[in-house]
This record gives structure tokens, sequence and C-alpha cells, in this order.
């Protein structure tokens, strides 16, 4: 079976089932940090994306919850996951991520474009292309230079790269 497409109504209604049985089993308040393909298709940047990312560690109780609400509406396992922890920048805090949905066993919150442009370009994929293209109308770097900058205190682990101010200019350049 074909893993379902999440656009912006399958998303929420995603998160809409995992609070409902996060609260009906009385599950601490969660709150996720959602990133990646669905952070555009909820912005409606992007049509659709494969499953929903979230920079926050999930426990245990909650894995549960998610496999049950996969179950119940012929979801992958995965379809919620916590692997694009490994792309967390450095600096990224709550202040810089704003409610997207609020239930009373689950928030959702989503970071500003800036922190989800630096990832993307931390994770260097060729699909992150397009999603980077647009993201970047609505960052508030001053430049390709500021982005970069931003990029290196984010990652300062990241390897060497002379020709990132050029591929961010080229990014740029693609929205003007």
């Amino acid at each position: 079976m074909a893993q379902p497409l999440f656009d912006h109504a399958a998303v929420l209604d995603g998160l809409e089932a995992l609070a409902f049985v996060l609260g009906q089993r009385s599950v601490p308040h969660q709150t996720l940090v959602v990133i990646g393909g669905s952070y555009l298709a909820l912005l409606g940047l992007r049509e659709a994306t494969r499953d929903v990312d979230t920079i926050t560690r999930l426990n245990e109780e909650t894995r549960r919850v998610i496999d049950d609400v996969a179950c119940s509406k012929g979801l992958e396992p995965r379809w919620l996951n916590d692997a694009a922890i490994a792309f967390t920048p450095n600096g990224l805090t709550s202040a810089h991520c704003s409610p997207v949905f609020a239930h009373e066993a689950l928030t959702v919150v989503l970071p500003s474009p800036d922190w989800v442009f630096l990832m993307k370009l931390y994770a260097a994929r060729a699909v992150d292309y397009q999603d980077l293209v647009a993201l970047w109308p609505l960052c508030e770097f001053s430049s390709p230079a500021d982005a970069v900058e931003r990029f290196w205190l984010a990652y300062p682990h990241a390897s060497d790269d002379d020709f990132l101010i050029d591929y961010v200019a080229q990014i740029a350049a693609q929205t003007s």
C-alpha cells in the first residue's frame, strides 16, 4: 500500500486524531515542533508530503498513540516521527516558534521560516531545493551572506562549503 500524502487538511486531521487519543488516555500534554514537508504543507507552500516530521523527541507512550492513530486511519506507523532531530539547529528555542494547533492534550508549533530554511540547507538534499526557494521570500535574512552566517552559527560542525554562498544566492535569485 502506498503511503497516503499529507496535504494541509490531512496533516491537521492526523494531529487532531492524535490529540483526541492522547486526551482520552490522559497522556501528559505534548508540544511538538513540526518541520519539513508538513511544515510547508501547513503554510500552503507545498501541496503535500509523505509524513509529519518533528524535532521533538517522542516518548514511548506518544509513539504507541501514534501507532494506534496510524492503524485507525490507515497510515504508515511512522506517519509522525522524530527522525529529523539530527537536523535541529543550535539556538532554536520555543521562542522562535508559533502555535498552529492547540488542544488540551497537544500543542503543535512551527519555527519561523528562517529556521526551517537553515534545516533544509543543512540537509542538502536535491528534493529540498524547491522548498528552499519557496521559503526564501518568507525569511528575514537580509541577504544570502546573512543566511550563510546564520547557517554556520546553527551548524558549526557542518563541513566547510566554499560554494554555500553561491547556492543560497541562486535560491534567492529564483524568487526575484
